[in-house]
């Protein structure tokens, strides 16, 4: 009897420390960086023409179809005038001031496209 927990005491002692010791981890290539990691440089702001109207989207209204836009003091948008409304350079939509005004703030109705807060609004 004795012998049999020395045997089983032995193997046990030897199978063990097998099972505790960690596996090799394969080593890596390292990989070119991914199209998504490369950081572009900022695009250029566009050149307008000097006295261009242009101004900001402050708030939005989507079911109203309209918008509140900021221009600078002194820049008067006329009333029924056509605006552009761009997103990064692109034309993302028109808008057509309305008679509503209050300080620098300009309402404007969405005749077509999309706008959102932070986009800029210039001539057409």
């Amino acid at each position: 009897m004795r012998a049999r927990c020395l045997l089983s005491g032995l193997l046990c002692g030897l199978l063990l420390p097998g099972c505790a010791s960690t596996p090799v981890k394969p080593k890596l290539k390292p990989q070119a960086p991914s199209p998504a990691r490369i950081v572009q440089p900022p695009k250029p702001p566009p050149v307008l023409p000097a006295g261009a109207l242009t101004g900001k989207v402050v708030r939005v209204n989507r079911a109203g179809r309209f918008a509140i836009l900021s221009f600078a003091v002194g820049v008067d948008p006329q009333m029924d005038q056509r605006l552009g409304v761009y997103r990064d350079g692109a034309k993302v939509g028109e808008l057509k001031v309305s008679p509503w005004r209050r300080d620098d703030y300009v309402a404007a109705d969405l005749v077509e496209g999309d706008c959102q807060v932070g986009d800029d609004v210039r001539d057409l």
